[in-house]
């Protein structure tokens, strides 16, 4: 995802209960609260999609059905609806994949088809098309990565290959290239995480490492480092989660732990400190899903 300053609301859509869904919750951030929007619900009911847009529209795509999917939906932020736009659509269907991006452009990276992938995809926002762009795939083929960015680059951390992995990948947007970045590896390998972040950090929250984890690393993109920072911590251990936010907060919602969960955490990031807001649960308990 991108921070998006002049944003007011974030939607969080699609995911898995007992069953696929196509569901889309807003979050108002200056009321900290969460409800359905039936006319933002995505036009395919799927999982594990990866979300990325700008201060007028987001895309969510990809995921899976009953098999992966190459789909792209827009949502406009200002009418709150999501239509399927074809030319969006990524160039490999795949699922478990990560996103971000800037007021221009989005990089879909990484994810599993029927193994694990580096494929780098760029979403044009003016034009709604999507191309692969080789120079800028991963370093480290991975699915279950997560990914936030400013308005230069975007880190992509984390994921398995088979083995949980801590790496970030830091992608270029000028040059569209990618290239493994050690001293941002998260403090933490794991998997199934998600990220936000403002113009001058993200926070890589929650995952599972064998066991689901509440472990926030900040990143830091002048200096390209990460480190543990334990008062972000969310307030509940969790994978499969989303996020989304503006330039002082973001929400961490839903996710898995023994059963699916529609918690809201909020991180500040001038304090770097995350508690739970139930008025921003999510409308519907789900995993899996992605934000914009």
């Amino acid at each position: 995802m991108f921070y998006k300053q002049q944003l007011t609301k974030g939607f969080f859509s699609g995911g898995y209960t007992s069953s696929n869904v196509a569901t889309a919750d807003r979050t108002t951030y200056s009321t900290e609260t969460t409800a359905a929007v039936s006319g933002a619900n995505l036009s395919q009911a799927r999982f594990s999609l990866g979300a990325a847009g700008n201060i007028d529209k987001g895309f969510f795509s990809g995921g899976y059905t009953s098999s992966n999917v190459a789909t792209a939906d827009r949502t406009t932020y200002s009418t709150e609806t999501t239509a399927a736009v074809s030319g969006a659509n990524l160039s490999q269907a795949r699922r478990n994949l990560a996103a971000a991006g800037n007021i221009d452009k989005g990089f879909f990276s990484g994810g599993y088809t029927s193994s694990d992938v580096a494929t780098a995809d760029r979403t044009t926002y003016s034009t709604e098309t999507t191309s692969a762009v080789s120079g800028a795939n991963l370093s480290l083929a991975r699915r279950g990565l997560s990914a936030v960015g400013n308005s230069d680059k975007g880190f992509f951390s984390g994921g398995t290959t088979g083995s949980y992995v801590a790496t970030a990948d830091k992608t270029t947007y000028s040059t569209e290239t990618t290239a493994a970045v050690s001293g941002a590896n998260l403090s933490d390998a794991r998997q199934q995480l998600t990220a936000a972040g403002n113009a001058n950090r993200a926070f890589f929250c929650g995952g599972y490492t064998g066991t689901d984890v509440a472990t926030a690393d900040r990143t830091t993109y002048s200096t390209e480092t990460t480190a543990a920072v334990s008062g972000a911590n969310l307030s509940l251990a969790r994978r499969g989660l989303s996020a989304a936010g503006n330039a002082n907060r973001a929400f961490f919602c839903g996710g898995i732990t023994s059963s699916d969960v529609a918690t809201a955490d909020r991180t500040t990031y001038s304090t770097e400190t995350t508690a739970a807001v139930s008025g921003a649960n999510l409308s519907l308990a789900r995993r899996f899903l992605a934000a914009a």
